[in-house]
């Protein structure tokens, strides 16, 4: 009898548990709803990739954390020298946008993404869209002209917004921001450039980056290479070179992030001068470095400049 009574009360003891156990799990389905509701809502952010640190650096002032925004290549890459990895290709592949200077900037891979966006991938050439009467004959340094960099600007902002619509007014905020401290920047540092006269403003370099920038802020420009740093100095040139630097008294020559230092090493030595300093040309700094953004390398290259020069 006592065996029976204490199977009957288990057994209610159990039913009562299940019961207790099953009316908890149905409690909390409401907030199981909502949390996957939530969950289901939240789209992930788009991921935006750029060839070089000049454009990665507009995306992430214009897009903030609207978009993921990435870079092919980091701080100090030479990017005419540049050969895409199976595992960027796979970046390229995977993004949703991919921004690129083109111009043949990107000389290694210019080719591969030029078949990326024949088959219909979301790859922007920002180059191609500026006007064709304000370039130089194949140079593609258009950032060093500011009016320039402020048309791409625009073009990345139009480009994010049909990306991520409901971000157009943020996207447009934020470049309208950049844009005016582009301008006020690039009005100080001609008026800084003004403390040189105009026929002594000489920049020479490794190679023939800064042309735009010599004409934005009329400063004569010469390299020892051509465009590209794939090219070779002749012995001629740099004695010619040597011998315009005895000639005009040029106090110095510079030397690149993202070159190496050789050739105006070897400069130095023919001519007899000193080296001026380093100045960021084709990559921005890292984020320790006095040019991790587009306005501050500037800042930085013209006070270079204008230090060596007094």
């Amino acid at each position: 009898m006592f065996n029976k009574v204490a199977r009957l009360a288990i057994h209610n003891v159990r039913r009562d548990f299940t019961s207790i156990i099953l009316a908890l799990s149905f409690a909390a389905s409401p907030l199981q709803e909502i949390q996957a509701a939530a969950t289901n809502s939240a789209s992930p952010s788009k991921t935006v990739l750029s060839t070089t640190t000049f454009l990665h650096d507009l995306v992430k002032i214009i897009g903030a954390d609207a978009v993921t925004s990435k870079s092919l290549m980091g701080p100090g890459v030479d990017p005419h020298l540049y050969k895409a990895s199976a595992r960027d290709l796979r970046k390229i592949k995977d993004a949703d946008l991919v921004f690129a200077i083109g111009l043949h900037l990107e000389g290694r891979i210019y080719e591969v993404l030029k078949q990326m966006q024949s088959r219909g991938h979301s790859l922007i050439f920002v180059g191609d869209l500026l006007p064709k009467s304000s370039l130089f004959d194949a140079d593609p340094h258009v950032w060093f002209d500011p009016s320039l960099w402020i048309l791409a600007s625009q073009h990345v902002r139009d480009s994010l917004s049909k990306l991520v619509p409901n971000q157009k007014e943020q996207f447009n905020s934020r470049q309208k921001k950049w844009e005016t401290n582009v301008l006020k920047a690039t009005a100080e540092f001609k008026i800084r450039l003004e403390s040189i006269p105009t026929n002594k403003r000489v920049l020479i370099t490794s190679h023939d980056a800064f042309r735009y920038w010599g004409r934005a802020f009329n400063v004569q420009v010469k390299a020892i290479q051509g465009i590209s740093t794939d090219s070779e100095a002749s012995l001629k040139h740099m004695k010619d070179l040597a011998t315009q630097i005895r000639n005009e008294k040029i106090p110095a020559v510079f030397i690149e992030s993202s070159v190496s230092p050789a050739s105006i090493i070897r400069l130095k030595t023919i001519a007899s001068i000193k080296i001026g300093g380093e100045l960021f040309g084709d990559s921005l700094g890292g984020p320790q470095s006095p040019g991790p953004t587009y306005i501050k390398a500037l800042r930085h290259n013209t006070e270079t400049f204008i230090k060596a020069f007094q």
